[in-house]
């Protein structure tokens, strides 16, 4: 494809912008699944300590813990996008 070729979105075409909130929480849900099965952070900090502390619950909770408050935090964050009536 030649620079002259590339597909530019024009004004009539509904861009959807990806949601910083729900990007964050989709990529700390992959994070603590990585860490559930061995994985370290590049940091070397863990990633359910700190999931835990942004959920606000309680910090000795288990990876599968944190996963269920993570994916209820993405289900209410989809809904509030969704809107009322669609």
């Amino acid at each position: 494809m030649d620079a002259d070729e590339r597909v530019v979105p024009n004004s009539k075409q509904e861009v959807r912008s990806v949601d910083a909130k729900l990007y964050f929480l989709l990529a700390q849900r992959g994070a603590v699944k990585l860490e559930k099965v061995g994985m370290k952070h590049s940091t070397g900090k863990s990633i359910r300590l700190h999931m835990c502390k942004v959920l606000g619950i309680k910090q000795n909770s288990t990876h599968d813990q944190v996963l269920e408050a993570i994916e209820a935090k993405i289900k209410e964050r989809e809904e509030e996008l969704s809107g009322p009536g669609k």
